[in-house]
């Protein structure tokens, strides 16, 4: 489980949203905790027993030197043990108070003692490889802990906590939080002297880990787990912040239970921010699911393995060096020989020019001595190169749902997703080293993983190659080749001089660029804050945090009078308001602000020489105001609208006009409008649907407006309004349905077109002559993508990308076309639309966007005009006339089911159908999609929707604490209002409550089946709303509450923030398990066994 002491509850809030996983209150937990013990018992057992073998006097440890240069952190890890209400069994002589029996010298008075033993043993006989002992070793001395037990008596016995109440009052998130605070109140009445300062090494007034082993009388009681006290507990005068649960069932022939010391270093570890690297699928070895397995402790755990070099990397104890994409040969050793010689590494980093993100890590590892308890890496099966993916964008979520944040490659995987294959053969080397295999990776770049081939997390060939040519007891040399990149027509990171980027260190998940004459400026948008940064041909500047908000922003940008300005809506501010700032003298300085104002879309832009800004209230009643005299005046009445979504300030013949998408249940529209005299005139409007982006580019008196949808057709439409206001529309089929992220730039004649579609940027180009004829501009700009804003400036395309998932952004950037170019870019090939737009032919338009017209075009398409319909004209205009109403009556004879990736509309919530699912009237009949609303209508308690559900509350004795809840009548109906029926499963939508916010609220959708059954689920918390996936629906209702209120943890979720820690535990040999069965008269099954962390 992931710790969340370093994460913000947006951010965990983030992490629930890509895990997309639907839990039913309480029965996934106790299945996930009933789970962890089978294992666990039967290794605690074999651990036991392993440990009572008494080891020789002279068995030297493998204490390092420590680098003076390299920092050293003395930590404390505070144990402590506790007993609930109702166990009878007398702990003064059994459990860890039962006497530990041995004539050995220097032996253990109880078993308490020995537990200790576990964690501070130093070349102890009775204890070899202890908890103390593996940090030390893993961090090359850089890490040091001790392990506290303020519990411990003179005779070395213990006094347990025992609790007020049974096991069950503890159980959930109030539960916990009521446990701590308990524990910490019974700590300072036994030990109200007790020394604080040897819980907190670093001073800091927070306890440096706490943790908590409840003695249980049956197991399956707490599913081990990392979370945070949120400092409000105190035991000794220090908080109790970050800390860990670990479950341990005693009897009298296993004293110490079925504490786990490899399950407690798992836990400890994610104290420092680390995710779990195993999928929450897996089930046992060869089994698929699998992407780290044995090489690292947060994986699938062999026997004292060693972290991955950016686990340790991430920590601090180490650095993993980048070399440049080029071929070359390198050695590489083991990693306590790195620790100790600075000149050696163990790991090395490679990007290649398809991504600045991902990267591959080489790193090297041994096989551990079986002879030798204290020795790492025992499970590796032999020794050589493992090589590995890292995605950044992953780092909060891990590997949990699948989308890997650290895959290791191994020989036999089936598919880029499947982590199948046989992940402990990963060690590229040589056979007399045990490794499967000398080389890894192909210069083939149509190769795929299943050639063996290192691929990105898309399934692109990374065109790596790996060769290993000599190997020692102790390092491998190798040599490693790069493809040959430049017929993949890349696009290039827009670096300073010196090869460095400033994007390595910028999260943003939005971005926009502006040129100002040779300047381009790059506004990097996160949850709470923005940066901008500045880029003059060069060399980059990071013009600082432009803006900052605890409850979330949203920034526009635009460049004026020599400098940049920027727009942000700040929603921490009660009201909130919109404040505009510039740059100017080195500092960010406000130059207005508009209280009261939240805006939903702000916009800031340039028009007939001055500053605009667009100014919404929660997304309506959109009002243009200009910069005069320092000052934002309004200009004159605001736009009437629903919902206002991604406007555009242009200029239109020297007067200021707005390109939007108009939110609606009934579809919405896409329009731009020019204020005249105060008022707003249409220009453009398209009723078919609302536009999800909306850019503008205007050259030589021709205004250019791309529109992205992702309902009604969902095909991206250009619009070119000339200074009369002629308007010709193109359908733009080439891009696939649903593309986002918009942007459009003219220069030198060329119109270029960028969007995001199927997790890719990418920009297409034509000449303004012939927009019937749009191609792809070099290779796939940036993947996967979630956002792109494209600038030209001094014959360079520039690209600000953001990265799928909340990551690191990038600028890209690439040649742009002269007018007279005989270069142009080539058509789409036939092979080239494997990902992209096909070539046109007679039957299928696939590459040239088509015109709207009448009558659809068999051969080349004709551009609309104003004589031909009466679409998109000035005044009056409407897009479902002419071939806009033909494309959609082929489109529906094409598939009358309402199934598919389609979005319906609705009341309060909206639905997404998921692939297979088909949506049918009362006679049976399969409907068409455009038929299909969502109504999801707003109950209050007293009403028989509400009523039932609190009564299944309470049947269900469900703790759902001090929450909140509005409830709703749900329900698919037609046009008519008529109900409608679905067979699969939707996905549903539900728009925050009022007031709320997915940065400092947390939420339940609780969905009461036709069963009776109350069904419990953690949302999917999105921009849109909160998403949950259901196959039936009505009644539901959505409970809330204050984020800070609330315990956050990471085990399985039950009322608050959790995911199950099911790291299964690899069994010990044979040997071993039968010797320590001899021992503890206990005979364990080990058929099928696994456990979870």
């Amino acid at each position: 489980m992931l710790n969340d002491r370093f994460m913000s509850i947006r951010q965990i809030n983030m992490r629930e949203e890509l895990r997309m996983k639907k839990k039913t209150y309480g029965k996934t937990r106790i299945k996930s905790c009933s789970f962890i013990k089978k294992v666990t018992g039967m290794v605690a057992a074999v651990s036991l027993a392993v440990g009572m073998i008494v080891l020789p006097d002279n068995i030297s440890g493998t204490i390092r030197k420590v680098d003076a240069a390299q920092p050293v952190v003395k930590a404390a890890n505070v144990v402590v043990v506790v007993k609930f209400a109702g166990d009878t069994s007398d702990y003064s002589v059994s459990g860890y108070n039962k006497a530990y029996t041995s004539a050995i010298e220097g032996a253990p008075r109880t078993y308490w003692e020995y537990f200790q033993r576990t964690f501070n043993g130093q070349n102890d006989k009775f204890w070899k490889g202890s908890f103390k002992e593996y940090f030390y070793d893993i961090s090359g001395g850089r890490h040091q802990v001790d392990s506290v037990f303020p519990q411990t008596n003179d005779d070395g016995t213990v006094t347990y906590i025992e609790m007020d109440n049974t096991v069950d009052n503890y159980k959930g998130a109030t539960g916990e939080a009521l446990m701590i605070d308990e524990i910490a109140r019974k700590l300072n009445e036994a030990y109200p002297s007790y020394d604080g300062a040897q819980l907190d090494l670093n001073n800091d007034g927070i306890i440096d880990n706490f943790m908590i082993i409840p003695s249980v009388t049956s197991q399956n009681q707490f599913t081990p787990h990392s979370s945070t006290g949120g400092n409000t507990s105190s035991f000794a005068g220090r908080k109790i912040g970050a800390y860990n649960v670990i479950e341990n069932r005693t009897s009298s022939a296993l004293p110490t239970g079925m504490f786990d010391i490899h399950t407690a270093a798992h836990e400890y570890i994610h104290t420092f921010g680390i995710p779990d690297y195993y999928r929450s699928s897996y089930q046992y070895a060869g089994s698929g699911e699998n992407p780290v397995g044995i090489w690292d402790p947060m994986g699938v755990p062999g026997q004292r393995p060693w972290p991955l070099a950016v686990t340790r990397e991430a920590i601090g104890w180490t650095t993993v060096n980048e070399k440049p994409a080029a071929d070359n040969s390198y050695v590489l050793y083991d990693a306590a020989a790195a620790y100790n010689d600075a000149d050696k590494v163990q790991a090395l980093k490679f990007y290649t020019p398809m991504s600045a993100s991902e990267y591959f890590v080489v790193e090297y590892r041994k096989e551990g001595s079986q002879s030798d308890n204290k020795s790492l890496d025992r499970g590796a099966p032999g020794d050589g190169l493992i090589v590995y993916r890292v995605n950044p964008s992953l780092k909060d979520e891990g590997n949990l749902q699948g989308k890997d944040y650290i895959y290791v490659f191994r020989p036999g995987d089936t598919s880029i997703t499947a982590s199948d294959g046989i992940v402990e053969n990963a060690q590229v080397g040589l056979a007399s080293y045990k490794a499967t295999r000398q080389e890894i990776g192909s210069l083939d770049m149509n190769k795929k993983i299943t050639d063996d081939a290192i691929c990105y997390s898309d399934g692109r060939n990374s065109g790596i190659k790996i060769n290993v040519t000599a190997q020692t007891d102790d390092s491998v040399s190798f040599n490693i080749q790069f493809a040959d990149y430049s017929a993949l027509k890349l696009w290039s990171p827009v670096t300073d001089r010196d090869g460095t980027s400033p994007f390595s260190s910028i999260t943003a998940s939005a971005a926009k660029a502006v040129a100002d004459g040779n300047d381009i400026y790059i506004l990097a948008e996160d949850i709470r804050s923005a940066n901008i940064l500045k880029y003059d041909g060069s060399d980059w500047k990071n013009l600082g945090e432009c803006a900052s908000g605890s409850s979330g922003i949203k920034t526009s940008i635009a460049a004026y009078d020599g400098t940049s300005y920027v727009l942000i809506a700040d929603y921490s501010s009660g009201q909130g308001r919109t404040i505009l700032k510039k740059y100017n003298n080195g500092v960010w300085q406000q130059v207005d602000v508009i209280e009261g104002y939240t805006a939903n879309a702000p916009a800031l832009g340039v028009a007939g020489g001055s500053l605009y800004a667009l100014i919404d209230n929660n997304g309506k009643s959109a009002k243009l105001y200009k910069l005069i005299d320092g000052r934002l005046t309004e200009t004159g009445e605001a736009i009437d609208v629903n919902s206002i979504n991604s406007p555009e300030i242009f200029d239109y013949n020297g007067v200021p006009a707005v390109a939007y998408g108009n939110f609606s249940f009934s579809n919405g529209s896409a329009n731009a409008a020019v204020l005249e005299n105060g008022k707003w005139h249409n220009i453009m409007s398209d009723t078919s649907a609302y536009s999800v982006s909306n850019a503008v580019a205007v050259s030589d008196g021709v205004t250019y407006i791309l529109n992205t949808y992702n309902s009604g057709d969902k095909i991206a439409k250009l619009r070119v309004i000339d200074a009369n206001g002629s308007t010709d529309t193109y359908k733009l089929n080439g891009i696939s349905q649903g593309a986002s992220s918009g942007s459009i730039s003219v220069d030198s004649g060329y119109v270029y077109i960028s969007v995001v579609e199927d997790g890719n940027a990418i920009t297409y180009t034509a000449s303004a002559d012939d927009l019937s004829k749009f191609t792809k501009l070099g290779g796939t700009t940036y993947s996967p993508a979630g956002g792109v804003s494209t600038v030209i400036s001094n014959r360079v395309v520039y690209s600000a990308v953001v990265p799928e998932v909340r990551g690191t952004m990038d600028v890209r950037s690439y040649k742009a076309l002269d007018k007279q170019d005989t270069t142009k870019p080539q058509p789409t090939t036939t092979a080239q639309a494997a990902t992209k737009p096909q070539p046109t032919t007679t039957a299928q338009a696939a590459t040239k966007p088509q015109p709207t017209t009448t009558a659809q075009a068999t051969t080349k398409p004709q551009p609309t005009t104003t004589a031909q319909t009466a679409s998109d004209t000035t005044g009056n205009s409407d897009d479902n006339n002419g071939a806009d109403d033909s494309a959609k009556a082929d489109n529906a004879a094409a598939s009358t089911a309402a199934s598919g990736s389609l979005n319906v509309s609705g009341i309060n919530a909206t639905v997404s159908v998921k692939n297979g699912t088909v949506i049918k009237n009362a006679a049976g009949i399969a409907v068409n999609s455009g038929n299909v609303y969502l109504r999801a209508i707003p109950k209050t308690a007293g009403q028989s929707e509400a009523d039932r559900i609190r009564q299944a509350v309470a049947n269900q004795n469900m703790d759902l604490g001090n929450m909140q809840f509005v409830y709703y009548e749900v329900e698919l109906v037609d046009a008519a209002g008529n109900p409608l029926t679905f067979d699969g499963n939707i996905t549903v939508t539900f728009a925050y409550p009022e007031g709320t916010d997915a940065q400092t609220y947390t939420f339940k959708v609780l969905h009461l089946l036709k069963s009776g059954v109350l069904d419990v689920m953690d949302p999917y918390v999105i921009s849109d709303g909160l998403s949950v996936e259901v196959s039936e629906l009505s009644p539901f209702a959505i409970a809330y509450k204050e984020a800070a209120s609330e315990v956050v943890q990471t085990g399985e979720n039950v009322s608050s923030t959790q995911t199950g820690d099911r790291t299964p535990v690899v069994i010990l040999m044979a040997l071993i398990a039968v010797s320590a069965a001899v021992l503890l008269g206990i005979t364990y099954s080990s058929k099928n066994r696994k456990s979870e962390r």
